[in-house]
């Protein structure tokens, strides 16, 4: 992973959006390490579009925080949980929800989908 790293150093953003969308199609178990790695090197709303295409809800959520949009975050979360309902993320992401209804929405559906957790 260093020596990939360092080759990389200069390649240009579109680079990594064009892999992470073909990870997207062809391999999607190697999308997620892509994400981690390179996510601040993405175009993530274009990226956003093509997980979302292929169902791949756990790196959906993981793009939503990182690009700031915590609402869809939850609402993905809560819309496929056996997919990507992690309890450390939903805590945290929940807190900087912007829709108070919303909010409210997510502690009920907390409370019907794991209330032994609260």
């Amino acid at each position: 992973k260093q020596w990939y790293q360092r080759r990389v150093r200069g390649a240009h953003m579109g680079m990594f959006s064009e892999l992470a969308i073909l990870y997207s199609k062809y391999n999607p178990t190697k999308m997620r390490e892509h994400l981690e790695l390179f996510w601040s090197r993405v175009n993530i709303p274009k990226v956003l579009k093509a997980a979302e295409q292929a169902h791949l809800w756990p790196e959906l959520v993981f793009l939503y925080d990182k690009y700031e949009e915590y609402d869809n975050a939850i609402l993905t979360m809560m819309a496929h949980p056996t997919q990507c309902w992690k309890e450390p993320l939903f805590k945290d992401i929940i807190t900087k929800v912007a829709n108070i209804e919303l909010y409210y929405k997510a502690l009920s559906f907390y409370l019907d989908y794991k209330p032994m957790l609260l």
